[in-house]
């Protein structure tokens, strides 16, 4: 009969620094789009938004070391049930909630928000559709996802990336060359092992295969190399391909990748620590309250109550942490006051 493992407390600290993060990248994003790339704004909305681009991979990398662990017993059926519909209901719940919401604040109409994903707070409710496409999978994942197919799995994992991560960055220096390598390795119809998949997969991977000592450090110092190329290729071509961060920022791109995958390494200890994590323990515990909560402060400070503006005294860095103070706080708090209330804790996932 298999052990169940205990709870690994390193798995706390990767949720907080992954909501952190998240909430970094929607605060620092507006800065990055609307700013011109020279500007203070755009420079600090760059930097700050390229070291938040490890939010979603760590979520789903975690996600893939805690549902694909065979250690674990599994049922399809009582899978579904527990995680799969309770998703598919939530999303219903909070495309309404948000859709009357955003209708308030933009007049975008509901359907049209919930139908045609309209306005720009379609980009916060997209994770959930992912992850129900991962929970979809997850029964056919387990047949293979084995240490003794460990191997297979790396070899998915590279495929991937060459044929998919590597390409979508290399769509980058189209102009330059006159053609992207997407365009050849489109061909090979890689469709199947692409996507969060990936990181689903290498969540399992890194928590399950020892990775020597050596390799780790390097994965970590590509993870670092990863980031800076972020920041810098951005800088660079901003000015001359718009919107160059689509190839710089993307999760499914290979710099983000990498950054993700280092930090995932630095971060996760497969020994649970004697220290006390109570911190980490408890925003771990309500990260997914905090991502479904905190667009709507993001919407009313951003926008009506502490909007920025260039002539003001704060620097584009403070204002961004201010932001995330007055966005952050109460998203825990209110998450924390949701799961006291029966039944619309539900909600949060608690």
């Amino acid at each position: 009969m298999a052990k169940e493992r205990i709870w690994n407390k390193s798995l706390d600290i990767i949720k907080t620094v992954a909501i952190i993060t998240v909430l970094m990248t929607h605060i620092s994003a507006s800065f990055v789009i609307l700013f011109p790339v020279s500007s203070p704004e755009f420079i600090w909305g760059n930097i700050i938004d390229s070291l938040s681009r490890i939010g979603v991979p760590l979520f789903v990398m975690v996600s893939g070391a805690l549902f694909l662990d065979e250690d674990k017993p599994f049922d399809a059926k009582s899978f579904f049930r527990k995680h799969l519909l309770k998703m598919v209901v939530l999303l219903v719940i909070w495309s309404i909630v948000y859709g009357i919401f955003y209708s308030m604040v933009s007049g975008v109409g509901i359907l049209d928000y919930i139908f045609n994903f309209a306005g720009t707070l379609y980009p916060h409710i997209w994770y959930m559709y992912m992850i129900i496409g991962l929970y979809l999978i997850t029964p056919v994942l387990r047949l293979f996802v084995k240490r003794e197919n460990s191997k297979y799995i790396l070899y998915f994992i590279i495929l991937s990336v060459c044929g998919n991560f590597i390409p979508s960055f290399l769509g980058i220096f189209k102009n330059i060359f006159g053609f992207t390598v997407a365009n050849y390795s489109s061909r090979l119809y890689l469709n199947f092992a692409s996507g969060y998949t990936t990181y689903f997969l290498l969540g399992w991977y890194i928590t399950n295969v020892d990775i020597k000592k050596k390799a780790k450090n390097i994965l970590i110092g590509l993870g670092g190399m990863g980031l800076i190329l972020m920041i810098v290729l951005t800088q660079a071509f901003e000015s001359s391909i718009p919107a160059s961060y689509q190839f710089t920022y993307d999760s499914l791109s290979i710099l983000p990748f990498v950054y993700s995958l280092g930090s995932f390494l630095l971060l996760y200890r497969r020994e649970n620590t004697k220290k006390n994590r109570k911190a980490f323990r408890f925003i771990s515990k309500y990260t997914f309250g905090i991502y479904m909560l905190h667009i709507i402060f993001l919407e009313i400070f951003m926008n009506y109550i502490l909007p920025y503006s260039p002539s003001t005294f704060i620097t584009p860095l403070l204002y961004m942490v201010l932001l995330f103070v007055v966005i952050g706080a109460p998203s825990v708090l209110f998450s924390y006051l949701i799961e006291k209330v029966p039944y619309v804790r539900k909600l949060l996932y608690l």
